[in-house]
């Protein structure tokens, strides 16, 4: 059973916040599932993708075992030796450029961000004179407007 301390009530699934599960028991049951699920994902990657794949998960420290056996997808640990060979032999540029870490991704998303601030500030910035421009009566109305409820 999950410690009902780390749940947080929304519509629909219940989220769990992102802190360790206290119970041991119930760690291991949620390491389970998911280890479960990202092979089933890794298996639907390769499948729809047609993508060379593996994933290698060690398992979490217990008390009796420093670390554990690393439980490999593809399970034939051939394969897998072999797609981490052809990464290696990748030249280092090559590697960079198909890899992303945690910075690369941030950089991007900021990039990302900072052209899609400027395209709507031009387009607001166009709006805002072309509104002007076309009907400069309207303009005018508004700031006749706005002198006749101060001088009211």
């Amino acid at each position: 059973m999950i410690d009902c301390e780390c749940l947080v009530n929304q519509m629909g699934r219940t989220k769990l916040s992102m802190k360790l599960i206290g119970n041991e028991k119930a760690r291991y049951v949620t390491f389970q599932k998911r280890k479960r699920g990202l092979k089933k994902k890794t298996f639907e990657l390769k499948t729809l993708c047609g993508v060379d794949v593996c994933l290698i998960v060690y398992g979490p420290k217990t008390d009796d075992q420093y670390l554990a056996e690393p439980e490999l997808w593809p399970p034939n640990r051939v394969e897998v030796e072999g797609l981490i060979e052809s990464y290696k032999k990748q030249s280092v540029e090559d590697r960079k450029r198909r890899s992303v870490d945690l910075s690369n991704f941030f950089e991007d998303r900021s990039r990302k961000v900072e052209d899609e601030l400027v395209k709507l500030r031009k387009k607001n910035q166009e709006a805002r004179y072309t509104n002007t421009n076309r009907n400069p009566n309207r303009v005018l109305f508004g700031l006749a407007f706005f002198i006749y409820i101060l001088i009211y």
